[in-house]
C-alpha cells in the first residue's frame, strides 16, 4: 500500500472511530444579567428544561446579582445542555426561563 492510501485510511478510521464515540462533557455556565436598575436577584435555581416535576436545584451563589449588574453560574461538567432558570429578585417576584442552553453559556436577562 503506498503512503497516501495508507494515510487516507488512517484518517477515514480516525473519523470513524470518532462519530462512533460519545460526545465529551461539556462545560456547562450560564449568565444572568439584572437589567432590573431598582432592585437585586437574590437567589437562582436551576432545573433540567421540560421536568415540571423536577426540583428546583439553588445555584451557588457568592453574593447578590446587584441592580443592573450580571453574574455567571458554573453547574460543571455533564452530558445536558439545556436546562430551565429561575430568579427571585429582592422584592420577592420571580421570574423563569425555559430552555437555557449551559453549554453555550447563555445569557439570560432577567427583568
Amino acid at each position: 500500500m503506498n503512503k497516501l492510501a495508507c494515510l487516507t485510511a488512517t484518517a477515514f478510521a480516525l473519523a470513524t472511530l470518532g462519530a462512533a464515540l460519545p460526545a465529551a462533557a461539556a462545560e456547562r455556565q450560564f449568565d444572568v444579567v439584572n437589567s432590573n436598575g431598582s432592585v437585586s436577584i437574590q437567589r437562582v435555581w436551576t432545573a433540567p428544561a421540560g421536568a415540571p416535576n423536577t426540583p428546583w436545584v439553588p445555584a451557588t451563589m457568592t453574593s447578590p446579582v446587584a441592580a443592573n449588574g450580571d453574574a455567571s453560574f458554573d453547574l460543571g461538567s455533564g452530558a445536558s445542555c439545556f436546562y430551565d432558570v429561575k430568579v427571585q429578585f429582592s422584592d420577592g417576584v420571580e421570574q423563569t426561563f425555559a430552555n437555557v442552553n449551559v453549554c453555550t453559556g447563555q445569557r439570560v436577562r432577567a427583568t
